[in-house]
């Protein structure tokens, strides 16, 4: 997922109109701010696409620190399926983790 989020949002696989439509729509998804948006300073644009099932948590985002490069992060939870709000955290703690390596 990684590698295809790479191509997308930063290669040139698609025309400039095109990333910057895909760009936007992951900016305006509301699902994941409990989640790797959660984690990551106030002060960084992001967008992301999450999933879900019965006992998972997904996640995928773009981020651009001020400043800096954009960063990718993916990560894929599973754990009980009455913790949802659970799953969640641990994806935020992600993308704390992943803001504190860039």
């Amino acid at each position: 997922m990684l590698a295809s989020m790479r191509k997308l949002l930063l290669g040139n696989v698609l025309s400039a109109s095109s990333r910057a439509q895909l760009i936007d729509w992951l900016r305006h998804n509301t699902t994941g701010e409990t989640q790797l948006r959660a984690g990551m300073p106030a002060s960084w644009q992001a967008g992301d696409k999450t999933g879900s099932g019965h006992t998972q948590t997904n996640d995928v985002a773009i981020a651009w620190p001020p400043g800096r490069q954009p960063l990718l992060v993916t990560a894929y939870y599973e754990g009980p399926a009455d913790q949802g709000d659970m799953r969640k955290a641990v994806l935020a703690h992600v993308g704390k983790l992943a803001a504190r390596m860039e």
